[in-house]
């Protein structure tokens, strides 16, 4: 599922997808097929790049839907980041099922222009290019687990106290807030830039939707979080996904739409 839940963002329409494959697959269509790992990956490739067709444009940040620990079980291993998600969002969708299925499942060129139907060549070019884009702008660090605890805990404090100061000092001078609000709630259109206008934003968002909310640290696709409830500990309202490098957040990525809330 995780090739899937890459492409789309959906945690519902992946497992669709692989679901229709897998039931195509044991109506008997293994019967005609040699190898089976590649013909699965075409299909539900080839299913992915029509969901991406058929998806309505829609105006804002786009975020995938949060996998919060535990989350379900996936089918390679792949960094799960937001940061990455975005980065890969960005690629053409050609691309992007490139890279996964290369760096994800060990595909080599030739199956992969089996698989996409275009030349060994082609693949390796639009493969090069991805790296390239990945690797000019992923992080390269990853703080200690004292550096990320100590992060955390004064991020919550001035969150809690409203303290613009501190919260401000805690920010990367390139800081950036991506929000999803889907089309139910407002968020910002575009990613909020830089320490002074990130910290005004969170505490606005915290002074206008966080009363009777409760928090509580946990781990979002493989990053830590703030989970925001409403009421119950069941009732998920929202998540704040951090990106942290040793000293400091680098960016933070806010889900409100309630559609992309696990139940």
């Amino acid at each position: 599922m995780a090739f899937a839940y890459w492409m789309t963002g959906c945690v519902t329409d992946s497992e669709d997808i692989v679901q229709e494959v897998l039931a195509n697959w044991y109506a008997g269509e293994q019967a005609h097929v040699a190898d089976a790992k590649r013909y699965l990956a075409k299909a539900v490739k080839n299913r992915c790049l029509s969901w991406l067709q058929r998806r309505a444009p829609r105006r804002g940040t786009y975020l995938p839907e949060p996998l919060v620990h535990p989350v379900p079980a996936l089918d390679a291993k792949l960094d799960l980041s937001f940061g990455l998600w975005l980065l890969l969002a960005e690629l053409a969708p050609l691309e992007r099922a490139v890279f996964l299925l290369k760096d994800g499942f060990g595909f080599d060129y030739e199956d992969l222009a089996h698989m996409l139907e275009v030349r060994a060549d082609y693949c390796r070019q639009l493969y090069h290019r991805a790296g390239q884009h990945l690797q000019a702008r992923r992080q390269r660090f990853t703080p200690s687990a004292e550096q990320q605890h100590r992060l955390l805990q004064a991020f919550g404090h001035a969150i809690e106290t409203g303290d613009l100061a501190a919260l401000t000092q805690l920010l990367r001078h390139d800081v950036r807030v991506y929000a999803d609000g889907g089309p139910k709630r407002p968020a910002a259109m575009h990613p909020v830039v830089g320490p002074a206008a990130c910290a005004r934003y969170l505490l606005g968002i915290q002074q206008k939707y966080g009363q009777g909310l409760t928090s509580r640290l946990g781990r979002v696709n493989d990053s830590w979080a703030v989970l925001f409830y409403r009421n119950r500990p069941e009732a998920l309202d929202s998540v704040m996904v951090l990106e942290l490098d040793a000293a400091c957040i680098t960016a933070l990525y806010l889900v409100l739409d309630p559609d992309k809330l696990p139940r």
